[in-house]
């Protein structure tokens, strides 16, 4: 009985231990936004640098809400391979600001609704959120 007990532990931790095939492809995209960010802050460009770090810490903190104890330079050198493709690194940049610009966006619109929830919508002034 113990045995069993022991054994279905063992098990289940394992299962609960690896991720799925979507958690992977997400972990993937989520390290090349990282490396994106990586380069572009090299940038000479303070808005691009500035930019480049808010996308950086942005798919950093998604990593690692999906894999919290994941070894980044692992991971980071197993995309950067695929990476150094400059059509690759290209596409993987655009993907990865238009899924920030997106979640910009949102936070904009719910930050209008609830700072500003008494604000005529007529009133055209702009909002004071960048």
């Amino acid at each position: 009985m113990l045995k069993a007990g022991l054994c279905l532990v063992l098990v289940l931790s394992l299962s609960l231990a690896k991720t799925t095939r979507a958690d992977d492809v997400e972990i993937a995209n989520d390290v090349r936004c990282i490396l994106v960010g990586l380069q572009v802050v090299q940038s000479p460009d303070p808005a691009q640098q500035q930019g480049a770090v808010v996308m950086t810490m942005y798919f950093l903190g998604r990593l690692q809400a999906i894999t919290p104890h994941a070894e980044l330079e692992d991971q980071l050198s197993e995309q950067l391979v695929y990476m150094s493709k400059a059509a690759a690194f290209q596409a993987e940049a655009a993907r990865c600001g238009q899924a920030l610009k997106q979640q910009g966006v949102l936070v904009q619109q719910v930050g209008n609704r609830i700072l500003l929830p008494n604000r005529n919508p007529a009133d055209k002034s702009p909002s004071p959120l960048p």
